[in-house]
C-alpha cells in the first residue's frame, strides 16, 4: 500500500502531461483563427504546448496563446482573446459541451437567460441567438477589464440582445466588496473563495454589488439562470429573496462536491437536481416537464 502511495504521483505526472497536450487537439477542432495571422497564432501556441505542458505538472493549466488574437468558435461566435490568459479555454465548447446542451434544450425564442459571472461572454453570445431578438439575455460581470471584453465581444458578434451589468450578484449589502484574482486567469475572480485561486500573484479590485432581487424584479419569468461564481453560487441565489420562484432553470457549478449546502437550498425551494458533469449541475423546478 505505501508502495502504490509513492508511484502513484509518478504515473499522474505523464497522464497531466498527455492531457494537456490532447487538449490543444480539442482546441484546434472546435476554434479557428479569425485572420491569416490569428491562424499562425493559434498554430504555433499550439506546437509550442508540448514544451510548456511540462512546467508546474502538479497544477491545472489552460491552453493559452503566445498573442492577442480574433478566433471564430464553430457554432457560437467570434471572440477577442488576450495572450497568455485563460481566455482560449473559457470559449472552448468541449469544456462544458453538457452545460452547451443543457442550454440549448431549454432555451428558446424571446426567452430570458440571466448568464452570472459571464466573464468575456461564451454563454451570452451563445445564448443570444437562441432567444433571437424578442428575447434578452442578461450578462452580469464584476471586474472591470473583464467587463469591457464582455462588451467588445458582444458588439464583435452583433448582439444587440444584450444587457451588460456590471457588478458582482451578491446578498451583501455594502455597495463596494472586494473581488480576488490571480492576473491572467480573470475567469476565476471570486468573492468567497480566496484559497480556491491561491496567493500567486493575487489582485484585488473593488466591485460595485447588485441583488438578484433587483433584477429579477422587473421580470414575471426567467427561462435559465446560469452561474459561474466561483463559490458565491449560494450568496448569489439568497439575494434573490421572493422572486426565485420567478427562474425556471438554474445551471450552477460546485467547486467542492463535498459542500452540498447550494443543493439543499434549492431543493428546499423546489427544484429537482440532476448532474451535467463532474462539477456542473442543473436545477429544474418540479413543475417542469
Amino acid at each position: 500500500m505505501l508502495m502504490l502511495t509513492a508511484i502513484k504521483p509518478l504515473f499522474g505526472r505523464p497522464k497531466r502531461f498527455c492531457q494537456r497536450v490532447f487538449r490543444w487537439f480539442l482546441v484546434l477542432y472546435q476554434v479557428r483563427g479569425s485572420r491569416l495571422s490569428d491562424k499562425f497564432t493559434l498554430i504555433a501556441s499550439a506546437l509550442l504546448s508540448p514544451f510548456i505542458a511540462f512546467y508546474r505538472l502538479d497544477h491545472w493549466q489552460d491552453p493559452v496563446l503566445l498573442r492577442d488574437s480574433f478566433v471564430d468558435v464553430k457554432g457560437v461566435g467570434s471572440f477577442f482573446l488576450k495572450a497568455r490568459t485563460d481566455e482560449l479555454y473559457h470559449v472552448c465548447p468541449f469544456r462544458e459541451s453538457h452545460v452547451m446542451s443543457a442550454i440549448s434544450k431549454y432555451l428558446s425564442h424571446g426567452e430570458v437567460f440571466i448568464d452570472a459571472g459571464a466573464n468575456i461572454g461564451f454563454y451570452s453570445i451563445l445564448a443570444s441567438s437562441l432567444v433571437g431578438p424578442s428575447g434578452l439575455v442578461i450578462a452580469v460581470e464584476m471586474v472591470e477589464s473583464t467587463a469591457s471584453s464582455l462588451k467588445y465581444n458582444i458588439e464583435l458578434n452583433g448582439s444587440t440582445n444584450i444587457l451588460i451589468e456590471q457588478a458582482a450578484l451578491t446578498s451583501r449589502t455594502d455597495p463596494n466588496i472586494n473581488a480576488f484574482f490571480r492576473r491572467g486567469s480573470l475567469g476565476q475572480a471570486s468573492l468567497a473563495n480566496v484559497e480556491i485561486i491561491g496567493c500567486e500573484a493575487l489582485s484585488c479590485e473593488s466591485v460595485r454589488t447588485i441583488s438578484l432581487s433587483e433584477i429579477l424584479k422587473e421580470f414575471q419569468e426567467i427561462s435559465i439562470l446560469k452561474m459561474d461564481l466561483e463559490g458565491s453560487e449560494l450568496d448569489a441565489l439568497l439575494s434573490a429573496g421572493e422572486n426565485l420562484h420567478k427562474i425556471n432553470i438554474i445551471i450552477f457549478e460546485l467547486l467542492s462536491l463535498s459542500d452540498i449546502s447550494l443543493i439543499t437550498f434549492l431543493n428546499n425551494h423546489g427544484y429537482f437536481i440532476e448532474r451535467l458533469d463532474g462539477r456542473n449541475f442543473l436545477a429544474k423546478k418540479h413543475l417542469i416537464d
